[in-house]
């Protein structure tokens, strides 16, 4: 598995590689990028990288969730495919306070708001 973590610098102001994330997952992620085999070719495109590499990591801006991921109600979540799994695993690395309480709290907020209506 490739896991240089700087092979994507010249990607760092890429319009389409800048991913939203709260400051808590921002700041314990850092430039992790796990493949499978070898990575794309020193200052390949966007596109080409994305034609080329082989991501561990569901890259939700390019495919559905859904395909990999069992999203419940009560805002828990179940890999369904490896990729999903890894994905899984790397998000629960990151934080597993932001993951669990977080979203449970979220979810169970906007439930609660769209079964109640507004306060």
């Amino acid at each position: 598995m490739g896991d240089d973590k700087n092979h994507y610098a010249w990607l760092a102001y890429e319009w389409r590689n800048l991913v939203y994330s709260c400051p808590d997952c921002e700041g314990l992620k850092g430039p992790q990028f796990p493949v499978e085999g070898l990575r794309a070719r020193y200052l390949a495109t966007y596109d080409e990288v994305c034609k080329s590499d082989k991501n561990l990591l569901v890259d939700t801006t390019r495919e559905s969730p859904l395909q990999h991921f069992d999203f419940l109600f009560d805002g828990r979540c179940f890999p369904l495919t490896p990729r999903g799994q890894i994905s899984a695993s790397e998000l629960v690395k990151l934080s597993s306070h932001v993951i669990s309480t977080g979203l449970s709290d979220s979810v169970a907020g906007r439930r609660h708001a769209v079964l109640e209506g507004p306060s």
